[in-house]
């Protein structure tokens, strides 16, 4: 008697006629374990794919402003030679 009373509130299985395992209060928190679990899963999932993807960009950028540079290097150099040149032909 008194477990029945205990198992009163229960979930819509139990109210549609079907034997309900758990109080509706045990399997709501499950659930909603469950979610918070699912949900930080995910976040941790993309934050790792946005440093991934943070990580490559940098390191891309990183690249391509080392070759800018050392082209950057080379064009400087060679106008300076060419003004030395026009100089000397004077």
């Amino acid at each position: 008697m008194n477990r029945v009373h205990h198992y009163q509130g229960l979930d819509s299985r139990q109210k549609s006629g079907q034997e309900a395992t758990e109080p509706a209060s045990t399997n709501n928190r499950f659930t909603r374990s469950l979610g918070k679990s699912r949900s930080s899963f995910n976040i941790s999932i993309s934050q790792s794919i946005t440093n991934s993807i943070q990580k490559g960009k940098s390191s891309y950028l990183n690249h391509l402003e080392m070759y800018y540079n050392m082209h950057l290097i080379e064009i400087l150099a060679g106008q300076f030679l060419v003004n030395q040149g026009f100089v000397s032909i004077k």
